[in-house]
This record gives C-alpha cells, sequence and structure tokens, in this order.
C-alpha cells in the first residue's frame, strides 16, 4: 500500500512473496494491520514479513505471525508513533526493527523467539518504549548516537528466557540489587557499577556497556549468545572484566571498541566462534591472566585480534588451540606480549605491517604449526636480557645460563629476531631432542616459569581481596 490512511488489512496469509509480504510506503498513516501471517517457509526470497517504509505514522501492527524472514517486523525512514503489540515475531534474523529516524514507536507484549541476529533492535531512532515483550534465545540491541541510545523506554517487565532485560541509562553506583534475576544487561552512561554473579546467556549481547566508566564486570556467564559475551562500545574506560565465563557465543567472546585503560583478568573465553577477543581503536588495555583457548570454531581469526589498538599489556594468559591466530596485531603499535603460553595455533603471532614497536619476552611457543610472523619494523622479541622460548630452536646453551648462543630468526619482511632465546640443553652441553637436562631425562627447563607460579599466586590473592573490597 502506497500513501493509504485510515485502511485496514486484517487476517491474511500473505506468505512466501517475493521481497515483503506486506508492504506499507510513502505516506502510510492510521492503519490497521492485524491477525495476517506474513511468514517465509523458505521457498520463496521474502525478506521482510511487514514493512512501513518512509512517514508511515500512527499504524497499529497487532497479533500477527511474522515467522522466518530476514526481517519479521521493519520500520524505517522516519516512520513514528506506531504501535506494535501482540505479534508472534519467530525465527527471523531480525525478529522487529526501528531504523533511521524512527520516534515515538511502542513495542509491546509480543513474543519474539530465536531470532538469530537481534530479537528487537533499535538503531539510530529515538523514544522507543519496549514493554512486557518475551524473549526467548535473542535479545535487544540498540545502536546509534549517545542522545539516541538514552532516549528509550525499555522497562524490565521485558525479560529474556524468563529472566529481566535490565537497560540503564545515566546511572551512577548499580549494584547486585540493580541487577537481580537479569538476562540480558544493557547500560548506558552508566558509572561505578558492579555487574556480577549473572547468566546473560542465550541473548544477543549478554552484557553491553556504551559510554560508561569505572564499572565492574564479575564472575558472569556471557555463553552462546547470538553476538559476543561482554562487549564495551564508545568511550568505555577503566572498566574491569573479571572471572567471567564466555564461550561459544556466535562472534566475539569480549569486544572491545574505542575504550581505553580497561582490565580483562582471569576470564575463560573458549570456544567463541570468531575471535576470542577483538580489541579495536582501545589503548592501554591491561589483559592478564585469561584462558584464550579454542575460539575462531568456525572462522579463520583469532584468540587475541588487536586492530589500531596501542600500549596494552597482555600478560600471564594461556592462548592456545585457536583455529588460526593466538594474537594477530593490526597497525597496532607500543604493545607488550609477556609470559603467555602460546601453543596449539596455526600461528602462534602475526604481526602485519603497520605494526610496530612492540616487545614481545618471555613467553612459550610451543607445537605451533608456525611460531610467528613479523612484517613490521622495530618490533623486538626479547628485552635485551631474555627472550622467549622456542621449541623449534636450533640453537645450543653451550655456557649454561639458559640462554641460546645464537638468534632464533623471525619469518617475515621485518627481519626480526630474539637474540635472547629461552633455551637449556643440559650441562654437558648436549642437545638431547628438546632443550632439557640431564636429571629429567628431556623436559624443558624455561627460564622465568617461576614467574608464571607467582602470577598465579598474586592473581588469586587479588581475587579475594576484590571480593572483600565490593562486599565491604
Amino acid at each position: 500500500m502506497e500513501n493509504t490512511n485510515n485502511g485496514t488489512l486484517i487476517n491474511n496469509n500473505c506468505s512466501n512473496n517475493y521481497e515483503n509480504g506486506i508492504l506499507l510506503y510513502n505516506g502510510c498513516d492510521n492503519n490497521t494491520i492485524s491477525g495476517n501471517i506474513a511468514s517465509n517457509f523458505f521457498i520463496s526470497q521474502q525478506d521482510i514479513g511487514i514493512y512501513l517504509l518512509t512517514d508511515c505514522d500512527n499504524n497499529t501492527i497487532s497479533g500477527n505471525t511474522v515467522n522466518s524472514n530476514i526481517y519479521g517486523i521493519s520500520l524505517q525512514d522516519d516512520s513514528d508513533d506506531n504501535f506494535i503489540s501482540g505479534n508472534t515475531v519467530n525465527s527471523n534474523n531480525y525478529g522487529i526493527i526501528l531504523d533511521d529516524n524512527c520516534i515515538n514507536n511502542t513495542i509491546l507484549e509480543n513474543t519474539v523467539n530465536n531470532n538469530y541476529v537481534y530479537g528487537i533492535y533499535i538503531s539510530n531512532s529515538l523514544d522507543a518504549e519496549l514493554s512486557e515483550n518475551q524473549m526467548n534465545g535473542c535479545g535487544v540491541g540498540i545502536n546509534g548516537s549517545l542522545t539516541q541510545m538514552s532516549s528509550h523506554k525499555i522497562y524490565t517487565n521485558n525479560t529474556v528466557n524468563g529472566r529481566i532485560l535490565y537497560y540503564y541509562v545515566n546511572e551512577n553506583g548499580l549494584d547486585a540489587i540493580n541487577f537481580t534475576g537479569g538476562g540480558q544487561v544493557i547500560l548506558i552512561n552508566c558509572n561505578n557499577s558492579i555487574i556480577s554473579n549473572l547468566n546473560v546467556s542465550r541473548t544477543s549481547i549478554g552484557i553491553y556497556l556504551y559510554y560508561c566508566d569505572n564499572n565492574n564486570v564479575l564472575e558472569n556467564t556471557a555463553n552462546n549468545n547470538d553476538h559476543h559475551g561482554i562487549y564495551l562500545n564508545f568511550g568505555c574506560d577503566n572498566n574491569t572484566i573479571w572471572g567471567n565465563n564466555i564461550t561459544y557465543n556466535d562472534e566475539y567472546g569480549v569486544y572491545l571498541d574505542n575504550s581505553h585503560n580497561n582490565t580483562v583478568i582471569k576470564n575463560e573465553i573458549k570456544y567463541n566462534d570468531k575471535h576470542g577477543m577483538y580489541i579495536v581503536s582501545s589503548n592501554y588495555t591491561t589483559i592478564f591472566n585469561n584462558t584464550i583457548t579454542n575460539n575462531a570454531q568456525t572462522s579463520n581469526e583469532n584468540g587475541i585480534y588487536l586492530d589500531n589498538s596501542h600500549w596494552n599489556n597482555i600478560t600471564g594468559n594461556r592462548i592456545t588451540n585457536n583455529t588460526y591466530y593466538g594474537i594477530e596485531f593490526v597497525q597496532s603499535d607500543n604493545n607488550t606480549i609477556v609470559l603467555n603460553d602460546i601453543s596449539f595455533n596455526k600461528l602462534g603471532i602475526n604481526i602485519l605491517t603497520d605494526s610496530d614497536y612492540n616487545i614481545l619476552y618471555l613467553n612459550s611457543f610451543k607445537n605451533n604449526t608456525n611460531h610467528a610472523f613479523d612484517n613490521g619494523t622495530g618490533n623486538r622479541w626479547d628485552n635485551g636480557v631474555i627472550g622467549n622460548y622456542w621449541d623449534n630452536y636450533t640453537g645450543s646453551d653451550p655456557d649454561d645460563d639458559k640462554i641460546g648462543n645464537t638468534p632464533h630468526p623471525i619469518p617475515g619482511s621485518g627481519g626480526s629476531q630474539d637474540n635472547k632465546p629461552i633455551w637449556d640443553d643440559g650441562p654437558d652441553g648436549s642437545d638431547n631432542g628438546g632443550g632439557g637436562d640431564d636429571d629429567d631425562g628431556g623436559d624443558v627447563v624455561i627460564l622465568g616459569y617461576d614467574l608464571f607460579v607467582l602470577i598465579g599466586v598474586i592473581a588469586a590473592l587479588s581475587l579475594v581481596f576484590y571480593r572483600k573490597r565490593f562486599k565491604n
């Protein structure tokens, strides 16, 4: 329908069409769309079940069944003051979407299940109101400017997998009582809060922070989400992500975007389909004592991906069994990589062109298909005193100082080498097949191993202190 007002479309089957089931466009106002079926049963190319496009205002969309489309119910381009209520919207890519300056729309009492990207998505729009919607296997996503994202009313009577959807704006000092029974958390411009011990799984993004500082995200379970487990987006600074279980998410486990001075410590980040951690345009991040394994399950991606990110510190992590790279640097400079176990990856570390002046030492490279590749400039693979352990080192340690006497070359155009490779071929100077000593029959002795143990003890004590601090 085009430029149609005060019309009624009731109890029709508008399924399996080319492009759209029901389309209102170019100034359709005050119409009622009710009781219709607008589904795609995978035998057509129906993109959108019900579509309001360009200045369609004050319409009612109620009681419809809209399943298995790319977009279930879509309002775009200045479509305002519409009422979307009581619809069943299942198994679409996007269930209900408001996009491109849609203002003052109400989404009420809809059943929104198993939509693959978002259950309800609000992008570049203002003053949406969400109430009493039930979502299972998906959740809410919002995007836009700070003004737009702060303008919505999303009430706690919305549920995700039977638990409460929490959306807070401009709050300070939120605590556990403010997140009781939470199934998804969205914070906009909220500071000094604690988000802890929640199960935020099987939603769109488990925990999403935008323009939020000095918050603590502690000991949550964020698994099997359609996008990311935990996402800090734009201007989220000085936050701590500690002790969370972040596994089997369809994109990234932890995603930091334009956020600085954050600490990611002692998390289990495993089996995520893309990057375990994606750090983009984010500086001064501390990534410490995490287990980052078996990520990039369905893609050629990485354990940790640094993109245009500088002065980060990656220390004491177990980065193993990731499908492609353990750590990849893209236009990322002056990062410190120390005391990590980087093993059983396709490529342990990949440094691309324009990633310069990074320093890497006291790391252990074992059983990777290839250990490292460096196309950058000025990257250092030792600190002048000690370098890294390489299980394929071909030199020797005749003076028994546990440092190989010849450098270990790093493939790539950077011409880099580890000048102080960690190696021990025994007091008699003989290589017995793995850098072992005479006493233990060939087990690798890595100088600095005790530092791994010390870091673990410090982390455990720090965690106890941290818990006591916040309980008080």
